[in-house]
């Protein structure tokens, strides 16, 4: 390790709760013995943190949401219009229209195409996404959630371990079916790879989600669109479950008081969309 590794790598401990690098004093292999250090020169655990279930935070938040009043109505948005950036009323599938003083577009892989009911034009598209869970009859140690630079992801889910390996090759598109050898061959010997033990691992189910991908520069769209009567929270790009709850409270401070007082969101704002002006995330692996 030179001396400017050594620096960065100091300055990280002191960041991080264990950092280790693998040349030095082999703590990673020491802690997770059944991970395979070849080829990892530094490491990070984050012990205190966590990973959350998307579908069980959505319940939660639905549930919290009908508590405090909020009704839901499981229907389809076929129409929607605008006069200039104001909208009121969006026609359901079930032929039912609903009015209201203000909407939030908030649709994930769909915002783009309701978006351009209005006359809105989104540079977000639907990425297919396929997630794996898998068990394994191996005596493994407790892990953690692993994810490497080159983007593969797993972590402890039940009685197994849930993730996957995105394929950033795949073009944009909704899929609903995964690839039926991609985990065969693909994403299986990657994980079996980094942890030996888990080449006895049993596929058990795959299943196909969707990023909405903001292809100006993977960050979320979250503001007033000019000074119209719709909100938008879209684009995420995968980091949907994680922003969500400051989203929540900044839109709601800037329809309730016409600006969002807590965060400031201004840089990801719709008008650099409109100017075309990336804002994209550093460092993220």
């Amino acid at each position: 390790m030179n001396q400017i590794d050594r620096s960065i790598y100091m300055i990280l401990r002191a960041i991080f709760p264990i950092l280790v690098s693998l040349r030095s004093d082999c703590a990673l292999e020491d802690r997770f013995p059944s991970i395979n250090t070849g080829g990892i020169d530094l490491a990070v655990h984050s012990p205190d943190d966590a990973w959350i279930n998307p579908h069980a935070a959505l319940m939660g938040f639905r549930d919290k949401a009908r508590s405090l009043g909020v009704s839901y109505i499981k229907d389809r948005v076929v129409d929607w219009t605008a006069d200039g950036t104001t909208s009121r009323e969006a026609i359901l599938a079930s032929g039912q229209r609903v009015s209201a003083d203000t909407f939030v577009l908030s649709a994930g892989a769909w915002s783009a195409e309701l978006a351009e009911m209005i006359g809105l034009i989104l540079p977000v598209e639907p990425m297919c996404r396929e997630s794996h869970y898998f068990t394994t009859p191996a005596d493994i140690e407790a892990l953690p959630f692993i994810k490497t630079e080159t983007h593969l992801a797993f972590g402890p889910e039940g009685q197994g371990y849930a993730g996957g390996l995105p394929d950033w090759q795949q073009p944009a598109g909704f899929g609903l079916q995964p690839h039926p050898s991609r985990f065969e061959d693909i994403v299986w010997p990657a994980i079996a790879q980094r942890v030996p033990a888990l080449e006895t691992l049993r596929l058990e189910r795959s299943w196909i989600g969707h990023y909405a991908r903001n292809t100006l520069d993977l960050n979320a769209i979250i503001g007033r669109w000019r000074d119209g009567n719709v909100y938008l929270a879209c684009g995420y790009s995968g980091h949907g479950i994680m922003q969500a709850p400051a989203t929540g409270l900044a839109l709601s401070e800037m329809i309730l008081q016409g600006r969002s007082e807590t965060l400031d969101l201004t840089r990801l704002g719709v008008e650099r969309i409109e100017t075309n002006e990336p804002y994209r995330e550093k460092g993220i692996v």
